[in-house]
């Protein structure tokens, strides 16, 4: 998709571009909260509380900065996942969440 998207969109084929990069977010979305969910089930066994699930970039006072920070606890080339110095993340449907337990 990291090809094929800028691809189609320097041949003309704008809407079949932004349809494939769409077909691309989704699938994402549903492991970001699918993971969210386990989280939040594993901590209710604990007896713990989940605050919300923060993905930089999303919201207000949660800018890129963040995912360099996040990036930094775990060896993401050991998942062909790398951190360009504006803080995104490459491939581009990658995604970085903290969850507030």
């Amino acid at each position: 998709l990291d090809r094929k998207v800028p691809s189609l969109n320097r041949t003309g084929a704008v809407v079949l571009s932004y349809l494939l990069d769409c077909a691309g977010v989704a699938p994402l979305e549903e492991v970001g909260r699918a993971i969210c969910n386990f989280a939040e089930s594993e901590a209710r066994t604990l007896g713990w509380v989940v605050g919300p699930c923060l993905a930089p970039g999303s919201l207000e006072g949660c800018d890129l900065y963040w995912t360099a920070e996040l990036v930094s606890l775990l060896p993401p080339d050991d998942i062909g996942v790398s951190l360009g110095e504006t803080g995104v993340l490459t491939p581009f449907k990658s995604a970085s969440s903290l969850i507030g337990i």
